[in-house]
């Protein structure tokens, strides 16, 4: 007769590996619906940042006394927001629903998806899009060639 406690079986495997390489860096697959979802919200999220620094452009015309920076400061500031948005409108509206994309971190900050302020030495790799990136871009590109 059964008890009333229920026994476990636990089936030690060892761990698959690729090989035995120490890993290089952070990736995390994502689906590129997921990914255009999530970029999605991110560009959402600037259109309303530039919004309001239109707001404020628009209010320190008329009163000096806004803010501490001046209108040139805002409108900078309006058109890094945008340099970013168009970016992420890019990237989004290159990503394929079905494929599956690897991204490394600096593909996560392109994506607008995490923020950190880069070393020197991080800059250039950061402004470099990674090849899965790249590849899914060229793909679409080629589907809208002329004939």
């Amino acid at each position: 007769m059964p008890s009333s406690s229920s026994t476990l079986t636990t089936t030690v495997m060892p761990v698959e590996k690729e090989s035995d390489e120490m890993i290089a860096g952070l990736q995390i697959k994502i689906r590129g619906e997921e990914l255009s979802r999530r970029m999605a919200q991110r560009i959402r999220a600037r259109e309303e940042a530039i919004a309001a620094l239109d707001r404020r452009i628009e209010r320190r015309a008329g009163d000096p006394a806004d803010d501490y920076k001046t209108i040139a400061d805002l409108e900078d500031e309006r058109q890094e927001q945008r340099d970013v948005l168009l970016r992420l409108e890019l990237v989004r509206n290159s990503l394929l629903d079905e494929e599956l994309y690897l991204l490394s971190m600096s593909d996560l900050r392109i994506a607008d998806l995490i923020s950190s302020i880069p070393d020197a030495g991080e800059w250039n790799r950061l402004l470099e899009p990674s090849d899965e990136l790249v590849d899914a871009a060229s793909r679409l590109s080629r589907g809208f060639a002329a004939p």
